[in-house]
C-alpha cells in the first residue's frame, strides 16, 4: 500500500510541474492583454514581445541529470491487493469566482482503499467555465473557457462498514490548467495569438455521503468547496496580474464499480 502511495504521489507532483505556464517571451501584463482583445478597444492589438532575460530562462537539462530516475528502491515487495475503486462523477457549481458564474465538469478517479478509515483516489477532469457576464473577463474572452485539473483525494469514513448513508470527509490538492480563447487577436512580433493558457494549484476540501457502498458497486454525492491559485506567467508569456485566487462550490454525483 505504502509503494502505491508513493507512486500515486510522484505521479501527481510531476503533474502539477506540467500544470505551471511560462514562456522564453515577456509580452507585458495581462490584464492589459485582455483589455487589447475587447471588441470595443480602440486602437492597436499589439503587445509587447522581448525575450526574457538570461537570468529568467530555465535549463531542463541541466535541473534533470542523466539517468536520474525520482523513483528509486526496491520495486519487490509491498503490494497492493485491496479492492481498487474506477468512478465516474458529474458536477455542477452553486457558487462560483468573480471571473466565472459556473463550473460544469466530467472527472474520472481511481480508488484505493487504505488501511483503517482512509481511502486515496487519483482524480482527472475537464470542465467547462462560464464567464460571468456582468465581469470585463467577458468582454475580452468570451463566453466561456476550459479547465483540466488533476490531483489526489483523501477521504475519511469513520463508519467503515456501512453500506448505506456511508458519510464521509477529505481534502483534496492537484494541479489545473485553464485555456481560452481572445475575443480578437493579439500581434506580437510576427505571432498572432489567439488564445492562451495559465497553469496552477487546486486546494479544496470535501463532504459527502455514499448513498450505496457494496462490495462492487458506489454511489453517491459530494460537496466540494475547492480554491485555484493560479500561476504568475501564462503561456504566451504574459504576466498574470488578472486572474487572482478564485473558488467555486460544486456539488458532485458519483458512481463506480469496485473490482
Amino acid at each position: 500500500m505504502k509503494r502505491v502511495i508513493c507512486l500515486c504521489l510522484t505521479i501527481s507532483l510531476l503533474g502539477l510541474t506540467g500544470c505551471t505556464t511560462g514562456s522564453p517571451r515577456s509580452r507585458g501584463s495581462l490584464s492589459d492583454a485582455m483589455d487589447k482583445a475587447r471588441d470595443d478597444h480602440e486602437g492597436s492589438r499589439e503587445v509587447p514581445d522581448d525575450p526574457d532575460p538570461w537570468w529568467e530562462r530555465d535549463d531542463d537539462d541541466d535541473y534533470y541529470p542523466d539517468n536520474d530516475d525520482p523513483y528509486t528502491g526496491d520495486t519487490a515487495g509491498d503490494p497492493y491487493n485491496g479492492p481498487l475503486e474506477l468512478a465516474l462523477r458529474y458536477g455542477d457549481s452553486l457558487g462560483g469566482s468573480p471571473y466565472f458564474s459556473r463550473q460544469r465538469g466530467l472527472e474520472i478517479a481511481l480508488g484505493f482503499e487504505g488501511e483503517g478509515l482512509v481511502d486515496l483516489l487519483v482524480y482527472g477532469g475537464i470542465h467547462s467555465l462560464e464567464t460571468d457576464k456582468h465581469h470585463p473577463v467577458y468582454l475580452s474572452i468570451g463566453q466561456s473557457a476550459l479547465l483540466l485539473n488533476a490531483g489526489l483525494e483523501g477521504r475519511l469514513y469513520p463508519f467503515r462498514g456501512m453500506t448505506f448513508f456511508s458519510p464521509y470527509a477529505g481534502a483534496r490538492i492537484g494541479g489545473i490548467y485553464m485555456t481560452w480563447s481572445f475575443e480578437n487577436p493579439l500581434t506580437a512580433g510576427g505571432d498572432t495569438i489567439f488564445s492562451d493558457t495559465v497553469g496552477g494549484l487546486s486546494l479544496g476540501v470535501c463532504a459527502g455521503v455514499d448513498l450505496l457502498h457494496t462490495d462492487h458497486l458506489r454511489l453517491g454525492l459530494q460537496l466540494n468547496p475547492e480554491a485555484y491559485l493560479f500561476s504568475g506567467e501564462t503561456g504566451e508569456g504574459f504576466e498574470n496580474d488578472y486572474f487572482g485566487a478564485q473558488g467555486f462550490v460544486r456539488v458532485t454525483m458519483e458512481g463506480g464499480i469496485i473490482f
